[in-house]
């Protein structure tokens, strides 16, 4: 897929005014989603790139604004964009050139079975169009990144550091291979991600965790019924609750740390990994033996029913699991587990950093 930097040179040309600064172009390209996810600056006025950032984004050497990547969260925040959308095709958009701009798209996200006499003709599909190419446009590295760390390689099987956002190896992957991306989640695998307008005193699932952020895009992504997928999976297994919730608002059921869930999608597998448990007030609890002990659950799993998948691993304890470590320490966790099992490791492991996170990291 193509990153923010190559998709916003893609559509200059077919722009009303394609010798307009590249400010002016970018920013303007990017307003549905300021607009339709309402983010402002610290200011509080509408969200603007200047051009010293706008020339680094388009040149690759800096990542795409977080604040970008965080509305992406948002409930039918892709629906929103679309509507955006609609009005940015008639104000910034040259009618005569949109069959050409349909066709450089699918040229540029490989989609090469699209109708392109039908699809330019219709506004409400080429906004559709435009969403989704933002959206994996968002979610790809921006920043070039020309040397990801090698901690260790034999033959085909390695582990490597990568800096980037989780979910473009998940729902973004366009790849032919699945790959198969760690979700870390409490010991009753909750899945209803709780918003501020319910006003509810002990929230379940934070929709800023990773495991909120998977919830919301499984949702949008049309991922449906989780918890009978979930409990299906735990069944053929044989794994039996260890526990039972302290809370009054979650499911009863808890199951030992480590315990994995598996939820297929058509692109990817999802290793929904327990990591925490719930206090009465909902609030995770875990801590760095925990996770090291998840770790060396994963491998083992991994290496008997990842098929040689490549897997995907986010840095764990270190937001609301409570387990209160630093980058540093969850990759020292992680790596010192990954390399005491280094024979049950089969294909790729890719411990995956946050955006801009790996520079203070001794790795």
């Amino acid at each position: 897929m193509a990153c923010l930097a190559t998709l916003v040179k893609t559509i200059k040309p077919f722009c009303k005014n394609p010798n307009a600064s590249d400010e002016d172009i970018f920013n303007d390209f990017i307003s549905p989603i300021v607009n339709a996810g309402n983010i402002r600056n610290k200011n509080r006025e509408p969200f603007w790139l200047n051009k010293g950032r706008v020339s680094e984004l388009l040149n690759q050497k800096k990542e795409v604004p977080k604040a970008l990547r965080e509305a992406l969260t948002q409930i039918d925040i892709d629906k929103k964009i679309e509507l955006q959308y609609m009005d940015y095709i008639d104000d910034f958009l040259d009618e005569s050139k949109i069959p050409d701009l349909q066709h450089a798209l699918s040229k540029l996200s490989h989609k090469i079975d699209c109708n392109c006499d039908i699809l330019y003709k219709d506004r409400d599909m080429l906004a559709k169009l435009l969403t989704q190419e933002l959206r994996a446009a968002i979610s790809e590295n921006n920043k070039i990144d020309e040397n990801p760390f090698v901690v260790w390689k034999r033959g085909k099987n390695r582990i490597t550091v990568i800096e980037g956002d989780l979910f473009k190896f998940g729902f973004d992957n366009r790849g032919k291979d699945k790959n198969i991306i760690v979700i870390p989640v409490n010991t009753s695998f909750e899945t209803h991600v709780t918003r501020k307008f319910e006003g509810e005193p002990k929230p379940i699932v934070s929709a800023t965790s990773i495991h909120g952020q998977w919830l919301t895009r499984a949702e949008q992504s049309g991922l449906k019924d989780l918890d009978k997928r979930i409990q299906q999976c735990l069944d053929l297994d044989c794994i039996k609750p260890s526990s039972t919730s302290k809370s009054d608002n979650t499911k009863s059921k808890c199951y030992p740390i480590g315990t994995i869930a598996v939820i297929e999608d058509k692109n990817s597998i999802y290793y929904l990994t327990a990591i925490s448990q719930f206090n009465q007030n909902n609030n995770a609890q875990s801590s760095a033996e925990d996770i090291g002990n998840s770790v060396k659950k994963l491998i083992d799993y991994h290496n008997t029913h990842g098929q040689g998948y490549s897997l995907y691993l986010p840095l764990l304890g270190t937001g609301l699991s409570r387990a209160g470590l630093s980058y540093q320490e969850s990759y020292d966790i992680i790596k010192e587990a990954l390399l005491s099992n280094i024979q049950l490791i089969q294909g790729s492991i890719f411990i995956v950093f946050p955006h801009d996170e790996l520079t203070e990291i001794n790795l």
